[in-house]
């Protein structure tokens, strides 16, 4: 796919920085352009990267380039942000990694996936790559479509045959001259907001979810009772089902409505929980089991099985340094 040319308002490349401070330099320049995020330089290769970013107010697209390197959204830069965002990466060249929320995965050209800025994540270049990015506020997104938060970390398949209208779209935006931009800022934000509501319905068509605005809302209670209650061992759905006034029955027909299941959601947010631990201060002078016991995982085994199935590597590694995302 061809390189898509941005007239940027802003732009950031380490080669304009000294061997001595370029991470430094780099990070910051991220934090400017994005939020905070630390980065890990590959041993074998100097950083060499660069972001090219268009503004429309609180919407930003960029062009992003790197050499091999490993970023990490950390839950100490999250708590000193005062917007969180969506973030949608389409990947133009190379090949990246993704991890948030108990997923994971790799991504070449012509693919994409969302992130939420609010949750720890790995974005990782496991390649030189390419790609263009746009961060959307959450709330933009959300006041039109509450549960778009389900969609982050390719939860549901990625609609691909969407990708190059979105470039396309984007293309267009960022060669817009400057002068003109302004002028036209709050109906090209606009543009964007819809393109990217687009973008989820098309997902949950491809996916088959179905679900009202009702069992929405709904769903967003059940999912908040998990988030409060998820180190509770005992937590199930009967239970569940109990402490908000519904039969089981309904409670497993409002997750099946959006693709979903509890039993499922559970784990995810337990491992999502447990992933952070382990990779945290608090994960090296704690151990496994403490860890599994804590999140809400009785048995080892399953937990450690669990894990390695969601992110590829076993509870120990991560322990000890591998993929660290806190």
């Amino acid at each position: 796919m061809e390189v898509l040319p941005i007239e940027a308002d802003l732009v950031y490349q380490t080669s304009t920085f000294s061997k001595a401070s370029r991470l430094e330099e780099w990070c910051a320049s991220l934090s400017d352009a994005y939020y905070a995020l630390d980065i890990v330089e590959d041993e074998n290769q100097a950083l060499d990267a660069k972001i090219e970013l268009v503004t429309l107010s609180n919407v930003s697209i960029s062009k992003f380039r790197s050499t091999t390197a490993r970023a990490f959204r950390k839950r100490s830069d999250i708590a000193r942000d005062t917007t969180e965002h969506f973030v949608f990466v389409f990947i133009t060249e190379g090949e990246m990694f993704f991890n948030q929320l108990a997923r994971c995965g790799t991504l070449t050209a012509g693919q994409y996936v969302m992130l939420r800025s609010g949750e720890p994540y790995e974005l990782s270049c496991l390649k030189p790559s390419r790609a263009v990015t746009m961060h959307l506020p959450i709330a933009d997104v959300e006041d039109r479509y509450k549960l778009a938060h389900l969609h982050c970390a390719k939860a549901f398949e990625s609609d691909v045959a969407l990708f190059p209208m979105i470039a396309s779209t984007m293309r267009s935006i960022g060669s817009v001259p400057t002068s003109t931009r302004e002028a036209l800022c709050q109906d090209l934000r606009n543009q964007v907001i819809e393109l990217i509501l687009l973008l989820l319905r098309a997902e949950r068509t491809q996916s088959n979810i179905g679900g009202t605005s009702g069992s929405e809302g709904l769903l967003l209670r059940l999912i908040g009772y998990i988030e409060q209650h998820y180190m509770n061992a005992e937590l199930s759905a009967r239970g569940a089902a109990k402490e908000m006034g519904l039969s089981v029955s309904h409670l497993h027909r409002v997750f099946s409505s959006h693709n979903l299941t509890f039993g499922t959601t559970m784990r995810d947010t337990r491992l999502a929980h447990s992933y952070e631990l382990l990779s945290s201060s608090e994960g090296t002078i704690s151990n496994v089991n403490e860890i599994a016991f804590k999140v809400g995982f009785l048995d080892h085994s399953h937990f450690s099985k669990s894990f390695k199935a969601a992110f590829g590597v076993s509870p120990t590694e991560v322990q000890n340094g591998s993929r660290r995302i806190t």
